[in-house]
């Protein structure tokens, strides 16, 4: 299973558009770990009002903004507990194309 890491910070917006376009285009088995680094806004609520139901999605709540990496870290954390074998860091102004992923998870394997 692919790991697909997104950091979110206020824009909460843009990250459901990446998530949008994993869930269109990805093909293999994949779970997307949203990374909120302390949004001082709404973000963390309406990406658990928008995923509440969604199995394929885990939303992690940093209690710190500890920057990009240590989002990141959070995130791959989670992924390798969850026994994927691959994993994706991903910003989430990204939009994902047709076999994208794939082809990165070609690449990783």
């Amino acid at each position: 299973m692919i790991g697909v890491v997104i950091i979110n910070y206020k824009t909460w917006e843009i990250t459901v558009e990446c998530v949008n376009s994993i869930k269109v285009t990805c093909k293999n088995p994949y779970h997307i770990y949203i990374v909120d680094n302390k949004s001082p806004n709404n973000s963390v609520k309406m990406l658990r009002d928008t995923y509440y139901t969604d199995k394929t999605i885990t939303i992690i709540e940093s209690p710190i903004n500890g920057g990009y990496g240590y989002g990141l870290n959070r995130g791959f954390e989670a992924a390798l507990n969850d026994n994927c074998d691959a994993v994706i860091s991903s910003n989430n102004d990204i939009l994902y194309t047709e076999n994208s992923i794939e082809r990165l998870y070609k690449v990783l394997k």
